[in-house]
């Protein structure tokens, strides 16, 4: 078994290619509040497992090393997008204000330079080969940088992941389950992380099953699955404004929302009782194509790509 065919190596390549798949189906939302924003970080983590397999060909040190240290030089710009994501995602805009945005940047800038550099060695002072069949893995000596730089990646991924989650109670039924995509998502990335940093640290036991392998790396592969069937329900980044989903509950009228290619997105309540549907306190996507009722007239969506239409009026969050 070559390097190249080795499950490690061929896992990454998955990896990269599930990472680009998520970005593609993000894009095609672009409208909706974070999509692009969570475009560039599926793209970002593309790249950082494509670096990944970079690391792993190379049979010296020597030949690893610049891949090694591209990967963690991309890890706080990672976490400065994701911070990003979620103040867009949650429409909480204060978390965006430059006295707070600005030494968050500033600091993740400073980080890049300091892996890019590794003063002192401060940051790694030894790189070694473990072997792994025909795979040569990079054995790490990690400096007190390295864990600065994760107190620093953990705790904005960490806070903003706590941002997205504590929107759970203080939005519609509607939206929760895409926080709950987002929550399964961050937890995996976690869990993969303690995996690694369990490797490096005595104050915890060494829960890594391939020791050297970097778990973390594959994290687009398993989150591929939550974010896929959240896709295939049709509730990835449908967002709809809640203050006209507000107006719309109350309404005495039977109102329908239409995508462009006809598909009954969403009812109110009188419109449930005309379709013959048992009336839901709160809206769901609803992906049938049932025709509307005689008499009823509703115009597909003009102005957005995505499942839900937006009013230009009308703020989009599921915070608000």
């Amino acid at each position: 078994m070559s390097a190249l065919t080795h499950p490690v190596v061929v896992l990454g390549m998955l990896s990269t290619a599930l990472a680009l798949l998520i970005a593609g189906v993000a894009w095609q939302q672009r409208a909706t509040r974070g999509a692009r924003t969570y475009t560039l970080l599926m793209v970002t983590l593309a790249v950082w497992s494509s670096l990944y397999v970079g690391q792993l060909l190379p049979p010296t040190v020597a030949g690893k090393r610049p891949w090694f240290v591209a990967r963690h030089a991309m890890s706080p710009l990672f976490a400065m997008a994701f911070w990003v994501f979620a103040a867009q995602y949650t429409d909480r805009r204060e978390l965006l204000d430059r006295r707070l945005l600005v030494p968050l940047v500033g600091v993740g800038v400073a980080f890049v330079a300091l892996v890019l550099l590794n003063p002192g060695e401060l940051y790694w002072s030894a790189l070694a080969l473990d072997s792994m069949g025909e795979l040569r893995l990079l054995e790490l000596t990690l400096g007190p940088l390295f864990w600065l730089n994760c107190v620093y990646i953990f705790g904005v991924v960490g806070v903003a992941h706590v941002v997205i989650v504590s929107t759970w109670k203080r939005t519609f039924a509607s939206y929760r389950p895409q926080l709950l995509v987002m929550t399964v998502v961050g937890s995996i990335e976690f869990g993969l992380s303690v995996l690694f940093l369990s490797e490096h640290t005595t104050l915890l036991p060494a829960l890594n099953p391939w020791p050297n392998v970097q778990l973390i790396t594959y994290g687009a592969t398993i989150a591929a699955i939550p974010i896929g069937w959240s896709y295939v329900n049709d509730f990835f980044f449908d967002i709809q404004p809640l203050a006209r989903q507000a107006v719309i509950e109350s309404m005495d009228d039977a109102v329908y929302i239409v995508d462009r290619e006809g598909t009954i997105r969403y009812t109110n309540p009188p419109g449930n009782r005309l379709l013959g549907r048992p009336p839901t306190p709160t809206p769901r996507p609803n992906p049938s194509r049932r025709p509307l009722p005689p008499g009823r007239r509703c115009c597909p969506a003009t102005s957005s790509p995505s499942p839900a239409p937006r009013s230009p009026t009308t703020p989009s969050s599921p915070a608000r």
